[in-house]
């Protein structure tokens, strides 16, 4: 079962932003980095809170940086 906070997610696909951002989260597990870190100053803060809740909710930790507006994920522990 999906998350809800992870489907709410499928609202935000096309947008170009949201899309950069997810592609770039999922080349970064593909290579097996142990952290990202995501320019999100162009995301609005509704998709940015989505998308912070729904990787919180699938066990990342995530940090939110409002001076350079970055996302840092960890992937592992």
């Amino acid at each position: 079962m999906i998350p809800a906070a992870v489907s709410k997610l499928n609202i935000y696909i096309g947008d170009p932003i949201f899309d950069r951002i997810s592609e770039e989260f999922d080349a970064a597990q593909e290579e097996g980095l142990l952290s990202l870190e995501l320019d999100v100053h162009n995301l609005e803060d509704e998709i940015r809170l989505d998308f912070m809740t729904a990787l919180t909710v699938l066990g990342y930790e995530v940090g939110y940086s409002s001076e350079e507006e970055l996302l840092e994920i960890w992937f592992e522990g």
